[in-house]
């Protein structure tokens, strides 16, 4: 399993929430308040499921059976 996807996922998650955070201190109405806050937990939803994802696919690398190659049966 790759860890790229993941690892963009955690990046780009962050990202959007520290951009949308810095906005939303800045906005003078509820409507766009809520859009506004709306993409930031959509940031850090990407952000917490790409770093559980990494997680996981580092838990499966580590713990998957190796194959022999010198055994030949």
């Amino acid at each position: 399993m790759s860890h790229a996807l993941p690892a963009l996922q955690v990046v780009i998650g962050t990202v959007v929430a520290l951009l949308t955070y810095g906005v939303a201190t800045t906005v003078n109405y509820l409507d766009e308040l809520i859009v506004i806050g709306a993409i930031f937990v959509l940031g850090l939803f990407v952000a917490v499921h790409g770093l559980f994802r990494g997680i996981e696919s580092a838990v499966a690398a580590a713990t998957a059976p190796v194959e022999d190659e010198s055994v030949t049966d």
